[in-house]
């Protein structure tokens, strides 16, 4: 909450007539309504507790991995949307033009977060699992840690039902392996070989958007998709996939595919001024700013460059990761650094170093934000040329640069 949202009277206003309060790890024990929640005896619960309690009873997907469960669990309550099996829905992320929760009586699906364990306390029907990576070494112990904590998550499956999981992934192909030899709940790998039950045949990147050919439930079927990158296209058979298993044709959900506009952050638009595009993305771990760059590079014309505002999220990743960010961020013309989004610790003065080193090492501009916004937006705005991209990165409030640039960029004399 900021602003006017701290005022004591809007925070009574908003618990009025509450019986809970659903709180996820990102939620300090200072915040206001949590104080006054527990002043006066209201329950308070973990977000993890309360979609257990919604996943009762229920045809219910639980959609995880380290890098996107938004996007996946997304395009599959669209495509359950508009096969009309009125799905309820509880995403990271708002769906573009739409929300990111909807209540319904079909399935339901929902997002299983990794980053504070609180997945185990869900035990979906279908576990949809994307990619397992390090990441999160505040509460995670290496690759092999959260290797482990996936497949703690796979044992709470009922046996009668599935876990699908992408093989193209290194960490998923490897929880593959291990849950193949268990006996437990069946298991729908979908990649890139033969031996994979959802076999993806051809992946074509165009500028701007994919097209996939993949054989589900032994149908063969062409995803059309509005969203530039490889990742996004897996995302999308991954969508597909479980669909079927609740009973949409593939063809029917690659039609719904085709209309899927994205998730706010994912790749999305800011707007396209004077032919430069101003997209944000959520990407903050080496993995995903890899992933997201490659994508866009689609984007750009052939002699078109892309320029980066990047926002480090948590200072144990930036200590953890930071010159692999550097190295993943080298990928860009220039990069503008932001101060570290760290909401639970102060980072150290020199944190952000790993990064600019690797970046000078490598030859691209590195600068530091200033502390007037507009001030960092005129910067990188004026080194774009038509047919580049500029692009706001990270999970914290670089996105309230994008229409900062969008407005540089309307200056008549900026873009050349």
């Amino acid at each position: 909450m900021t602003g006017s949202d701290r005022r004591r009277g809007v925070i009574h206003t908003r618990l009025d007539g509450a019986t809970c309060v659903v709180v996820s790890s990102a939620i300090p024990e200072d915040d206001p309504e949590v104080l006054l929640a527990r002043s006066t005896g209201l329950p308070i619960i973990h977000r993890a507790q309360a979609l257990a309690k919604e996943l009762h009873d229920r045809v219910s997907v639980a959609v995880s991995g380290t890098h996107g469960k938004t996007s996946t669990s997304a395009m599959l309550s669209h495509i359950l949307t508009e096969a009309g099996h009125d799905p309820s829905y509880v995403l990271g992320g708002r769906i573009v033009g739409g929300a990111n929760a909807r209540y319904g009586t079909g399935p339901i699906v929902v997002e299983a977060d990794e980053s504070d364990r609180s997945l185990l306390l869900l035990s979906p029907q279908i576990a949809v699992i994307t990619s397992i990576d390090d990441d999160h070494p505040e509460t995670l112990n290496g690759l092999g840690d959260t290797l482990a904590l996936f497949e703690d998550f796979t044992r709470r499956i009922p046996t009668t039902g599935t876990v699908v999981v992408c093989t193209d992934d290194p960490g998923g192909a490897l929880l593959a392996d291990r849950i193949c030899r268990n006996l437990g709940p069946r298991v729908v790998t979908y990649g890139s070989t033969l031996h994979d039950n959802v076999t993806i045949r051809h992946l074509r990147l165009r500028p701007g958007n994919s097209h996939t050919t993949a054989l589900i439930g032994g149908q063969q079927i062409e995803i059309h998709l509005a969203l530039p990158g490889r990742h996004m296209a897996l995302n999308a058979v991954a969508a597909a996939a479980t669909a079927h298993l609740l009973g949409v044709q593939p063809e029917e959900a690659a039609v719904a595919l085709a209309s899927y506009r994205g998730v706010d952050r994912r790749l999305t638009l800011h707007g396209n001024h004077r032919g430069v595009p101003v997209v944000d993305s959520f990407a903050h771990h080496p993995t995903a700013i890899t992933a997201d760059l490659n994508a866009l590079d689609s984007v750009t014309d052939p002699r078109g460059r892309i320029w980066v505002a990047f926002e480090p999220s948590g200072a144990a990743r930036v200590e953890r990761f930071g010159p692999q960010m550097g190295r993943a961020l080298s990928a860009a013309a220039g990069v503008m650094l932001l101060p570290v989004n760290s909401q639970f610790t102060v980072p150290a003065a020199d944190l952000l170093d790993p990064i600019r080193q690797e970046l000078t090492n490598r030859r691209v501009p590195v600068w530091d934000a200033t502390g007037d916004p507009m001030a960092a937006a005129r910067l990188l705005a004026s080194r774009a040329e038509r047919g580049d991209v500029l692009v706001t990165m990270g999970a914290g409030t670089v996105t309230k640069l994008g229409p900062l640039l969008c407005a540089e960029l309307d200056q008549p004399a900026l873009v050349r």
